[in-house]
């Protein structure tokens, strides 16, 4: 296996998985956890950019999916 279809497997699974952690926090409705999920999820983006899993622009995707629903 390459090296390139490792990391878009890689990729793929952790845009799955913030996909996922969107999905769990639009579920709750304390506000004290929706504002907790947001910092997680952000702090959660930028790790796996710094790690250079996901790109800026998978990023602003998921941000941009995020604020659209």
């Amino acid at each position: 296996m390459d090296t390139n279809t490792v990391a878009a497997e890689i990729r793929d699974r952790k845009m799955q998985e913030i996909r996922t952690l969107i999905e769990r926090n639009k579920q709750s409705r304390d506000e004290v956890s929706i504002a907790y999920n947001e910092g997680l999820l952000e702090g959660r983006l930028f790790e796996l950019k710094d790690l250079g899993v996901l790109s800026e622009e998978d990023v602003l995707l998921l941000e941009m999916e995020h604020v659209m629903e």
